[in-house]
């Protein structure tokens, strides 16, 4: 494990990623160090850099939602530039054992990623290329 971080969650394992389920919460590193994340359409702050957290043995993640468009994610345990939008729901679970609510930007509303829930943990799935990291005291 890296210098600077620590475990906060243990949990089930990791699913086949032929099920479209590639991970399951078994792990939850939380690592130190970078900027802030702003919103890449507004410049709203999203999110801490510090606050990124490693979920199923890995910080990055990508999937393919039902109708087959895929998504790279990054999990932070901490995301207070987001607003949640809809329903919690367990239907096409990308994380075993979560459901999932839709994140928005806080500002524009722009859809950033979700939010995932077990009933242990939860975490924020940004998606990569939806924001832009800038150093803290630029924010």
């Amino acid at each position: 494990m890296p210098a600077g971080c620590r475990v906060e969650l243990r949990g089930l394992g990791e699913g086949p990623p032929e099920s479209g389920r590639v991970a399951e919460a078994r792990d939850s590193v939380k690592c130190g160090g970078g900027g802030r994340l702003v919103c890449a359409r507004c410049g709203n702050p999203v999110a801490r850099k510090a606050d990124r957290v490693q979920v199923g043995g890995s910080w990055v993640h990508t999937f393919a939602n039902p109708h087959g468009y895929v998504y790279r994610i990054e999990c932070y345990g901490r995301a207070d530039g987001i607003a949640l939008a809809g329903v919690q729901s367990t239907d096409f679970a990308w994380f075993a054992g979560y459901s999932w609510q839709v994140a928005l930007c806080t500002r524009c509303r722009v859809h950033l990623g979700w939010q995932f829930r077990s009933s242990e943990h939860a975490f924020a799935g940004l998606i990569v290329g939806k924001l832009i990291e800038r150093p803290i005291d630029e924010v």
